[in-house]
């Protein structure tokens, strides 16, 4: 897929507003047409792919049902590691990264604080 630059459509535009005329118009108008649509068609593959993409990423947020089965599973005693207890998704992702640099540094505050007297 072609890539449509600001500078491609400026002079896209350019040429429709300055239009044609003497020698050679009708191929000079047929010419700046087909620029014109070339340049349509990849703005809207563009516009295409990024709607796509934000489709796939908003599939992707912490709503609140994410973070209150986030939650639950940290509640849990002891947690169930992070891939057995999410399939996928961003539920998985953040469970893994709690798993990995959260939990340990609870766990060891926790044995500090139970060494210390009340």
């Amino acid at each position: 897929m072609a890539r449509i630059n600001t500078e491609d459509v400026i002079l896209v535009m350019k040429r429709c507003q300055r239009g044609v005329g003497g020698r050679g118009a009708l191929d000079e108008a047929h010419a700046i047409m087909a620029d014109c649509y070339g340049t349509l068609g990849a703005l809207v593959s563009e516009r295409d792919r990024l709607q796509a993409e934000n489709e796939a990423l908003a599939k992707e947020m912490l709503t609140p049902e994410v973070f209150l089965r986030l939650v639950e599973w940290l509640r849990e005693n002891p947690p169930r590691p992070a891939t057995a207890a999410f399939t996928a998704g961003i539920e998985r992702q953040i469970a893994y990264a709690l798993e990995m640099d959260v939990l340990p540094e609870v766990k060891r505050l926790q044995a500090l604080l139970s060494r210390i007297d009340p």
